[in-house]
């Protein structure tokens, strides 16, 4: 099992600059700076996965267990850490999204409170979402303040995934109702999988073919549709 700031060689991709992130997360920065690039735009990178020594590396040189009145603080290691002043926030470690590889922190964006907006902010405004890079809400915060920070979702990665290609099972019997379905993630290849009720997947392959279910295992009759995102 995967654990944060401990991901394997393999689960990880270079994007240059001695940067890395988790392999979707990877391929959608990729595409993003191209079409950065397109409009003039360059897309620099300051951070992106954060192994677990470094997390907590950056967290010692910001946090202290000195009571420091006012100051935010966290928990970690069963001891209180506050916020040394003058140091940007920083995730307790193991817990951060850079540990992940599914975040980003990019040069040029807002590095000031109050601070003028660079054209790569803007671009980033208008297009990051359709690639799946949002900031998170805690980023604009005025105790953490950090709106050049993004994190990468799949869901909303609109190159990453066939738009409107989800399944979710809607039960009409017992909870142990469940529904297989088939896809073909290219020409001569099947997939069979199991999904169970409520459950709505992100299916990130293409599809070949329709969606097949069996009544096999099924509980009672249920259903399977496409819904769109």
């Amino acid at each position: 099992m995967a654990t944060n700031g401990k991901l394997t060689v393999l689960s990880l991709k270079a994007v240059g600059g001695g940067h890395k992130f988790e392999k979707r997360a990877a391929a959608s920065w990729l595409r993003m700076v191209e079409a950065a690039k397109a409009d003039g735009i360059t897309l620099t990178l300051t951070d992106s996965y954060r192994p677990y020594a470094v997390q907590e590396t950056i967290f010692r040189a910001r946090y202290t267990t000195t009571c420091i009145a006012g100051r935010p603080s966290k928990l970690w290691q069963g001891k209180r850490w506050y916020q040394r002043p003058g140091t940007a926030t920083a995730a307790v470690p193991g817990t951060s999204n850079h540990g992940w590889g599914l975040a980003a922190d990019i040069a040029g964006v807002y590095y000031a409170v109050g601070g003028q907006r660079g054209a790569a902010a803007a671009w980033l405004a208008q297009h990051a979402g359709k690639f799946g890079w949002v900031r998170p809400a805690w980023a604009f915060e005025a105790l953490f303040w950090e709106p050049w920070h993004f994190e990468y979702d799949a869901s909303r990665d609109v190159k990453g995934r066939d738009v409107g290609k989800y399944l979710i099972v809607k039960p009409t019997g017992n909870s142990r109702t469940m529904a297989f379905y088939r896809t073909h993630a290219a020409k001569g290849t099947q997939i069979t999988r199991r999904i169970k009720p409520g459950k709505r997947i992100n299916v990130t392959l293409k599809w070949r073919n329709k969606v097949q279910t069996k009544k096999k295992d099924w509980g009672k009759a249920s259903k399977v549709r496409k819904v769109k995102p």
